[in-house]
């Protein structure tokens, strides 16, 4: 188990479970294994890596509202801004 993982929560549980004292099936519930489970899991959700905005998108933004190109830096600087706000409030 990663350092990540033990941090987390689990979302949801895998367990077994005896079914007639013949065979073992597998369970997966949202909640903690009731004692008598015979193995337990814990399941996590993998973390989602961040995904910046490119180049390409910052000036396809731009073209599409049709501004002076002259004022492009100070765009791309604020959509840099929003960008970094965005991995500071979601990390």
């Amino acid at each position: 188990m990663t350092i990540e993982a033990m941090k987390q929560e689990p979302v949801a549980w895998r367990w077994k479970e005896r079914v007639n004292n013949e065979w073992d099936s597998w369970v997966v519930t949202a909640s903690e294994p009731p004692p008598y489970a015979i193995e337990r899991h814990p399941l996590y959700t993998a973390p989602r890596q961040w995904q910046e905005l490119t180049d390409e998108e910052i000036q396809a933004a731009w073209a599409s509202m049709n501004h002076d190109p002259a004022a492009f830096v100070h765009f791309a600087g604020g959509a840099l801004w929003a960008e970094a706000k965005l991995k500071e409030k979601n990390t």
